[in-house]
């Protein structure tokens, strides 16, 4: 009898479907590709939702946030996507978009490089990124950029 149990257990155990497997977390370099792509694209809405809720957003060295949330996010993005960067650029920049010339990554860490067009006729400016990511999300940006 003990035998008949042990077989229908085994039996059984090759038959249930195991436990779903928690997906892992896109990849922190796919995150700001889709970042950068929905900046280059004008996409308020999707720029916007590569951040966490709660994300935020430094200019290197400052130890303080110069935005944090969704909401202060979408006001500056807004102003360089939607608007024409008339409040964060102080001058229009009607062909805006960046270009990642080099990618580091160190764990939740990516650290790009970046060449930002205002305008055609200007050149561009270069920016240093390093982008915390966690669970999908960005969850802290430090913008560098030469003074």
């Amino acid at each position: 009898m003990s035998i008949l149990v042990v077989v229908f257990t085994l039996a059984l155990a090759a038959t249930t479907p195991a436990a779903p497997q928690a997906e892992p977390p896109p990849d922190p370099v796919q995150v700001i590709k889709a970042h950068i792509d929905a900046y280059n694209r004008r996409d308020l809405d999707a720029t916007v939702a590569t951040y966490a809720p709660d994300a935020k957003l430094f200019i290197f060295p400052g130890a303080e946030p110069v935005y944090s949330g969704h909401d202060a996010i979408r006001d500056a993005y807004g102003d360089q996507l939607e608007r024409n960067c008339t409040a964060t650029m102080l001058r229009p920049c009607p062909d805006l978009r960046t270009n990642v010339t080099s990618w580091q990554v160190l764990g939740a860490y990516v650290v790009t490089y970046q060449l930002v067009t205002l305008v055609d006729t200007a050149p561009p400016i270069p920016y240093v990124l390093i982008y915390e990511v966690r669970g999908g999300l960005i969850r802290n940006a430090w913008f560098l950029v030469e003074r």
